[in-house]
């Protein structure tokens, strides 16, 4: 499962899903009212788990070794994120997704303390060598 755009809720489904449908991918809304199917059915094989990337598209690993792309709107199918090459593939079992913020540089808090005493010494140092002067 994971929240995507507009909060809505996208299960996949390994089981008889929907309707009796196999291995899709359902749309939820905020109160647990199936809005449809976002990802056809028996266009995966056993979905495992999915997550929106920092793209906006919606992956997915399968039982096939891969991880499938979707368009984050439309759940249009695109090509594979990762193929599959049947035990040749690059993956054996993928089995999780996480995506984390984008790696710009974020200072703990405790870092800008340290950066600020610092540079309040270093302004000490400073001003102690033009006052000996």
């Amino acid at each position: 499962m994971a929240f995507g755009p507009g909060n809505n809720l996208y299960v996949s489904d390994a089981g008889f899903g929907c309707g009796g449908n196999a291995y899709g991918v359902y749309k939820y809304d905020t109160n647990g009212n199936l809005l449809g199917t976002f990802v056809p059915a028996n266009v995966l094989s056993t979905p495992i788990d999915l997550a929106f990337g920092p793209d906006g598209n919606l992956y997915v690993t399968d039982s096939q070794a891969r991880v499938a792309l979707f368009n984050g709107t439309t759940g249009a199918e695109l090509p594979d994120f990762v193929a599959s090459n049947g035990s040749a593939g690059p993956l054996i079992n993928p089995a999780f997704l996480a995506f984390s913020q984008s790696p710009e540089f974020t200072p703990e808090p405790g870092a800008l303390g340290l950066m600020g005493l610092g540079l309040a010494a270093l302004t000490l140092i400073r001003s102690r060598r033009r006052s000996a002067r």
